[in-house]
This record gives C-alpha cells, structure tokens and sequence, in this order.
C-alpha cells in the first residue's frame, strides 16, 4: 500500500510543481481576481469584505485598476495568501507581482497535503492491489485537481476540506475517534472557502448520517450528529452574513457581467438553449487543456458509466467495508445531484440579470471526486474478476436501474 500512495503522491506533487513553474502568470482561471483579492485583504484587513469596493489590480503599475474583481467567496485563503506579500518572502521571477511566486507555493502546498489526506483515505478502504491502484490513478488523474494545483486559487483551500472530511469517513468506519472532528473541521475548511464546496460535502454528511440513524432506527441525534450539525453552522456564517448584508448568499458583480456580455455580444436565450450552454460546459471544461477534444470526452463518458456501476458493484472484503464503501460512493452521487440543478439555477439566475452565460466548469465538483474515485475502483475491480461474457449484462442492468 505504501509504494502505491507514494507513487500517486509524487506523480500529483510533480504535476502541479511543474504547472507552478511553467504557467504563465496569471492563469486564465482566474488567477489574477484570486490575487487582487490576496492583494486587496493584505491592505485593508477585514473578515467580511466589501465586495463591490474590490477591483482588479494592473501587473504592470500594481495599481487599482477600474475593473470589478467579480469574486466574492469568503476572506480566510486570502488572508493567509497575503502572507506572501510580507518581506523576504520568496520573490521569484522579476516579471511577476510581488507575493505571486510565493502564492503559488502555497498553493502546490496545500494541493499535494489535500491529496495525501485523500490518498490515504481511499486506500485504507481498499483491501486488493488492484482497487488500491485504481483508486490513486483515478484520484490523481481527474485533470482539473493539476490545473488548479499549481496556481493561486481557493479552489485548493477547499479542495483540503474536502478531503479532512473524506479522511473522516474513513476513520469513522474504522472505529477511529478523531474521525468526527475530522469531518467537522473539514466542513469548516470548505464553508469558509467557497459556497458550492460547502454545498456538496454537507450533503455527503447529511445523508450518511441520515442513513446512520435510519439503519439504526435512532431518532434522536448524539453528539456526533451535534457536532457535525454545530460545524455545518459555522460554515455557513459567511452567506448568512451575505444574506442580510447584500440580500443574497453570494455576491454578484452585476455590471461587471453586464459590461461582459455586451463586450462578448452575447444574445439572451431561453432556458433551453441555456441548458444545452450548461451542460456542453461541464463536457468541454473535463480537460486539463480546455476545450477537451473528442476522445476526452469518450473518456469522460467511460468514468461516468464506471462510476455509475461502482455505486452497486461489489468489493473484496467484509461485508462491512463493502456497505461503508458503497454508501459513501452513493451519497456522492446523491449530493452531485443535489448541487448540479443549484448550480443550473444560480447560472440562469445570473443570465436572466446580466445576460452572461456561466458554463459548468467540471472542477467545480472536485469535493465529490474521492468518492467517485471509489467507485470506479469499484467498478473496475468487478468487471475485472467477472467472465467476459458476463460483463455486458452487468453494465446494462446497472445503466437501466
């Protein structure tokens, strides 16, 4: 087990080290509105900032520019990222912003720490070698954890949360008693990072707790429950806060989009065309080179029927590891299909206000990727021991149910 994490490990370390090194400064993923954020918290410390004050900040001049920084997710990454703007913080190249290089260091920090966290997870859930293998490859090998892995993004912050909260699971199904606060400081992480984030993995926590309870037939809740519901709570301050301050969870730079669909002539359309936008969005943003090419999206089509017969394929092992497994494979599932038709609306949303169209980027569900990494260890590990024959009628039964 170990040469198989250490192998995973390194080849994700090597990955986003060599992103950090070779990507242009800034990234076209919004790595410039991540770091005027940095820039402008490091200035004028707060908690809850004031979004529609926040600009863009030029390269050249590192002046305020007139541009709106569009972002408005919670303030701690930003915070820790200004950090890198104290002196004799590593500089970098002469041609980058002061405190960027440092950033990104920060950055492939916490990407390689999250992955850890989630390679040890997945592994100790796993009994055979070839689960085991498939799991890393899967964990390490979903394009956009690189891409964001070695640039400045919150992205990263959440994506650590996401995986304390898997980490948690994990010890939680071995008796572990550190596994609950575990959880709950990664439900914490994430709220405090970014709202869909939160949205996701609070799902995946709800509905294997409800499914604890329900499977024991307990109504009333212990302490864990308590815990888990007291940590959902502080995750959420933040888009309380922008509830009763801006009359909505999240902030939207409104004319910033507006001036953005004019710039791009962007033609309002109908919920339908919408749609189809939405989802071709998801398709085209699965690779790490955007847009993905036909074969990528073949791929992508291969993981998702994985994944889909993972949630129900059986497992070497005991009867408990394979329930334990299973059910976290399906509140995954279970919280995607929560979040996805949330995301849809807060998108229309968006479109119906400013005209913009707003895709779905496929790294926007990386906190659900563990699990889903698990189930096509799953998947494979069953087609593998089945005989050919019999593995057409398995995937059709799964697909139709």
């Amino acid at each position: 087990m170990r040469a198989i994490f250490w192998a995973a490990l390194l080849f994700h370390a090597l990955g986003v080290i060599g992103l950090a090194l070779t990507e242009k400064f800034p990234s076209p993923l919004d790595e410039l509105a991540h770091y005027s954020y940095a820039v402008d918290v490091a200035d004028t410390p707060r908690l809850f900032p004031e979004f529609a004050s926040m600009r863009l900040q030029e390269l050249d001049t590192e002046l305020w520019t007139s541009t709106a920084n569009y972002l408005g997710h919670p303030s701690p990454y930003y915070h820790l990222m200004g950090t890198a703007l104290l002196p004799d913080v590593l500089a970098g190249p002469s041609s980058w912003p002061v405190g960027a290089w440092a950033m990104r260091w920060w950055n492939v920090a916490m990407s390689v720490a999250a992955m850890a966290l989630i390679l040890s997870a997945g592994l100790s859930f796993l009994a055979g070698v070839k689960e085991r293998f498939v799991f890393s490859a899967s964990a390490v090998l979903f394009p956009p954890l690189a891409v964001v892995g070695g640039i400045v993004s919150n992205d990263n912050f959440a994506l650590l949360g996401a995986a304390m909260v898997f980490l948690g699971f994990a010890r939680r199904f071995q008796g572990g008693v550190s596994a609950e606060l575990l959880m709950a400081t990664g439900l914490i992480l994430a709220g405090w990072a970014k709202l869909t984030a939160f949205l996701m993995l609070s799902g995946v926590v709800a509905f294997v707790e409800v499914h604890s309870l329900v499977s024991r037939e307990r109504v009333m809740l212990g302490w864990r429950q308590l815990l888990l519901l007291s940590a959902m709570f502080v995750g959420s301050i933040p888009y309380v806060v922008n509830l009763f301050v801006l009359g909505s969870p999240t902030y939207l730079a409104e004319q910033y989009f507006v001036e953005l669909a004019a710039a791009r002539d962007i033609t309002p359309v109908g919920v339908g065309q919408y749609a189809l936008t939405f989802f071709r969005g998801f398709l085209v943003t699965w690779s790490a080179l955007e847009p993905a090419n036909s074969v990528q999206i073949l791929g992508l089509c291969l993981v998702l029927v994985l994944i889909v017969v993972g949630m129900r394929a059986p497992l070497r092992g005991t009867a408990e590891r394979q329930n334990d497994v299973m059910l976290l494979c399906l509140c995954s599932g279970v919280a995607f299909l929560l979040v996805l038709p949330l995301h849809f609306y807060a998108g229309w949303s968006v479109h119906e206000k400013t005209g913009h169209l707003i895709s779905s980027y496929a790294r926007y569900y990386y906190p659900l990727w563990p699990g889903f990494a698990l189930a096509i260890a799953r998947s494979v590990s069953v087609f593998a021991r089945l005989p050919l024959a019999d593995r057409f009628p398995l995937l059709r039964s799964d697909l139709i149910w």
